[in-house]
């Protein structure tokens, strides 16, 4: 499951912002309001059925913990996020990680951020470097591929 930094919220039912990107069969109410707890959101707990514009209607935070739920609730195997945890405050981002840590021990998390994660959440860092006497890596199109070779 792919999270980018700026997340994506559905129009139509808060059921259907939650369940994003799978049909909104798939999941049980009591799933639902659950991870709609779990993530902070309690307030929207209702508000299953009722239709708005929800990336207007929620705060930026807000939005965050709606796309916890939603992680919460398909519990993936893999999950990139891409600055997903750069914008939020310390204090939130302590609380989701701890969340994410807690619930989806099972979950390989691949964090592309900018921040300092040096004392933070996770066990291994790969600092990518741009190496201006590196190799480079260009595609080879002198193979000719009408010819099956």
């Amino acid at each position: 499951m792919f999270i980018p930094s700026r997340p994506y919220v559905p129009p139509g039912t808060l059921r259907a912002a939650l369940t994003y990107p799978c049909a909104e069969r798939g999941f049980k109410d009591g799933e639902l309001v659950a991870a709609l707890q779990s993530s902070g959101l309690n307030r929207l707990s209702s508000s299953l059925e009722q239709a708005a514009r929800w990336e207007k209607r929620l705060l930026d935070e807000e939005q965050q913990c709606l796309i916890l739920a939603r992680i919460l609730l398909h519990r993936p195997r893999f999950l990139v996020t891409d600055g997903t945890l750069d914008g939020l405050e310390e204090e939130v981002r302590k609380i989701l990680m701890n969340l994410i840590q807690n619930a989806l021990k099972d979950t390989a998390i691949i964090n592309i951020g900018h921040r300092d994660t040096s004392n933070h959440w996770f066990t291994r860092v790969l600092y990518l470097v741009k190496d201006p006497n590196g190799r480079s890596f260009k595609p080879d199109f002198s193979v000719d591929l009408s010819s099956g070779g």
